[in-house]
């Protein structure tokens, strides 16, 4: 069955601060991935196999604030959370890389039952809980044999802290998550100024990442840069330096919990006769050798300004054994830095900037290419696609005059069959009137008289009518004498149309385009447009 949760925007930090210690694996998807949907089963089936891990899934079109403000740029993008804290984080839809990810850390910090809470209150039975701190009590024996076969039996221990022990036999009560930071650190924002950043950003990053270190700010910042709100002030911070209302790490030798309980911290370097457990604190920091979250102890180095090492990179001694490195157990808070480090930061500061400058302009100007490519193109389909269409408008007028001329040729052709068909029976009906008229005895037959042609003197044409087409496709016609010139029939056209500017005439069959000397000289007769004829108008 499915464990996986669907979150609403907004919902994520409270889910982190429910899950207190346990690892969370979020799914940042989308409807339209098909990555996603891919290896969507597949996370389903893991959030059974792991009844101790907590699997939740955000959709980044339904929760665009948590998206934003956990710097998603793809999906599927896969991140990893312990006590609020992001440790791990992936992008692609990589079912070896998800699932060896959850055995890496899952171990290390989740319980190995449910319902056994830590701290009085009644979170199981009295079984199950006595099973959960002998389990503990193993792990801390076996710690602690690791750690004297790797320092050997010491009284003193340079570098590694006491581990936090605890004077009565209950266990502690769970630790509230800090809530988020309504005023940035002074201190941590000093080096971001003095690295070179705004004042506006460097309050708002810092307190957006809770004032957890100056280089997550700087990542905050990295991230966001392209954004238009990122000068916006956020709402509630004033200006004003305050102390904030959680509680920090005291030195104070021991506090009470709300239980009761008491919780002693021992701050000097000597062993003590009770057993020792490394501590599970998620640093902010990655390991400047393997690059991996710094779980436990982190090793600042003296020498190397802003180098961090996990305990496994600690113990290879890859490191100039020459350099001395301070172990911090608990998670460095308004570190202040050196400025050797502030000298190195604000290099790599303005190395960054310069490169994203460059990834930008070397961007804007492949968009700049491509949208002039766009518009030439877009520029020569236009002219094309006019050309065409002026190609085939002008072929359609073609055939139009050609089937007009044909109708006239078969109309024309019919009337001159009727009419000599009438002249014909005209002519016998004459000749059967004469032949019945003249009596003959000695001609005992007849014969058929032969047809005599009947002289039709030729019509003489006056005027002619002319069909005129214009640019626009139009057509008006005109009645003109047969003397009229060509260039009368132009000065018509301009007269009673809206057809102005440069043109001249042209016949289509035959085809022929008039000059201005050819439309002053050559009349309607001389251009054979009688008794009627069709110009076309041509542009120049």
């Amino acid at each position: 069955m499915s464990r996986v949760k669907v979150l609403v925007d907004n919902q994520l930090d409270s889910e982190l601060v429910t899950a207190g210690k346990r690892l969370v694996v979020v799914d940042f998807t989308a409807t339209w991935c098909g990555p996603c949907k891919m290896i969507s089963p597949y996370f389903e089936q893991l959030s059974s196999e792991y009844k101790d891990v907590i699997f939740l899934k955000v959709d980044v079109d339904q929760c665009k604030s948590t998206t934003q403000s956990q710097g998603v740029r793809a999906m599927p993008t896969f991140k990893f959370f312990i006590e609020r804290k992001q440790v791990h984080e992936f992008s692609g839809a990589d079912k070896n890389q998800l699932k060896s990810s959850i055995e890496r850390l899952q171990p290390q910090l989740s319980f190995a039952s449910q319902g056994n809470a830590l701290g009085g209150g009644g979170g199981g039975s009295g079984n199950s809980r006595q099973a959960y701190l002998d389990n503990l009590e193993k792990k801390q024996q076996e710690q602690q044999a690791q750690y004297q076969q790797q320092y050997g039996n010491t009284t003193t221990s340079p570098t590694v802290p006491t581990p936090i022990t605890s004077s009565s036999s209950s266990t502690a009560t769970k630790s509230r998550p800090p809530a988020r930071a309504t005023q940035p650190d002074p201190i941590m924002m000093k080096d971001l100024i003095d690295m070179g950043f705004p004042e506006n950003r460097c309050r708002k990053a810092l307190i957006m990442v809770n004032n957890s270190s100056s280089q997550s700010a700087m990542d905050w910042i990295f991230e966001n840069m392209d954004s238009p709100t990122i000068d916006d002030p956020l709402e509630g911070d004033t200006g004003a330096t305050t102390t904030k209302s959680e509680s920090t790490t005291t030195t104070t030798p021991s506090t009470t919990n709300t239980d009761g309980s008491t919780t002693t911290t021992t701050t000097t370097t000597t062993t003590t006769s009770e057993q020792k457990e490394y501590p599970t604190t998620v640093h902010n920091a990655l390991c400047d050798m393997c690059q991996n979250q710094i779980i436990g102890y982190r090793y600042k180095c003296k020498v190397c300004p802003n180098y961090d090492l996990c305990q496994t990179c600690k113990d290879t001694n890859k490191h100039n054994p020459e350099h001395e490195f301070v172990a911090h157990e608990n998670d460095i808070e308004n570190y202040q830095m050196t400025p050797e480090e502030k000298a190195e930061q604000k290099k790599r500061l303005e190395a960054r900037i310069q490169e994203i400058r460059v990834k930008k302009a070397e961007e804007e100007a492949k968009k700049e290419i491509e949208r002039e490519i766009n518009r030439r193109q877009g520029g020569k389909s236009t002219q094309q696609a006019l050309t065409k269409w002026q190609e085939d408008q002008l072929k359609r007028e073609q055939e139009k005059d050609r089937k007009e001329k044909e109708a006239d040729r078969i109309a024309k052709a019919k009337i001159k069959a009727k009419v000599e068909a009438d002249r014909l029976e005209r002519a016998a009906k004459k000749n059967a009137t004469l032949n019945n008229n003249v009596a003959t005895t000695t001609t005992t037959t007849t014969t058929t008289p032969t047809p005599v042609p009947v002289y039709v003197p030729k019509q003489n044409y006056t005027e002619s009518l002319i069909q005129i087409r214009l640019t626009d496709g139009t057509t008006i016609k005109g009645t003109f004498p047969l003397s009229t010139k060509l260039i009368d029939v132009h000065t018509f056209i301009s007269n009673n149309t809206s057809q102005h500017g440069k043109f001249t005439l042209s016949s289509t069959y035959p085809r022929k385009i008039y000059t201005n000397d050819e439309l002053k000289s050559i009349s309607v007769q001389d251009a054979g447009l009688v008794p009627n004829g069709t110009l076309q108008v041509q542009k120049l």
